[in-house]
């Protein structure tokens, strides 16, 4: 679906507007060309620049969405404005993301992966040859179809930094 008319990225609704799941391009094609954004609900607090994975206790599994919580969960999206619990919004799902919540350092071009710490991305490096939690993070991702990499690099000063899903 293509419609872009109507459609406000960041407005925040305390009621359903679109259905469920509405995939669109993001009317803001101008400062986000290529992204895609997807109207969900949100099955708990969601922090502006929060990762986002689906919530399979949810009512509206899989368009109900929580931030991510534990190491190895598929990213789906990434927030760009905050959404209380219940609440309807649209999330980037494919694209540029100006800004996304970081832990520790990194440096542009890592791949990015959820962490222990709520709505939180981390580097996945690569500690040996053997099949490692980040391996299996890197293979999560691509069977999700969503490939997350730092645009920018950053350091214990930043906690957000540039992410491109694919």
């Amino acid at each position: 679906m293509n419609i872009t008319q109507g459609i406000n990225p960041t407005q925040v609704d305390t009621t359903q507007l679109f259905p469920l799941g509405t995939e669109v391009d993001d009317p803001r094609a101008h400062d986000y060309p290529g992204n895609r954004i997807r109207y969900i609900k949100a099955g708990s607090a969601i922090t502006i620049y929060d990762a986002l994975k689906v919530s399979l206790t949810h009512t509206n599994e899989p368009w109900g969405l929580v931030p991510t919580a534990a190491i190895q969960e598929p990213v789906v999206g990434i927030a760009h404005v905050a959404i209380a619990s219940g609440s309807y919004g649209w999330v980037t799902v494919k694209g540029r993301v100006p800004s996304a919540t970081v832990a520790s350092t990194g440096s542009a071009g890592a791949k990015l992966g959820s962490s222990a710490s709520a709505g939180t991305l981390v580097s996945l490096t690569q500690a040996d040859s053997n099949f490692t939690s980040n391996d299996y993070q890197e293979c999560l991702a691509a069977a999700a179809g969503v490939g997350l990499m730092a645009l920018d690099s950053w350091d214990s000063n930043n906690t957000t930094v540039e992410v491109l899903i694919s």
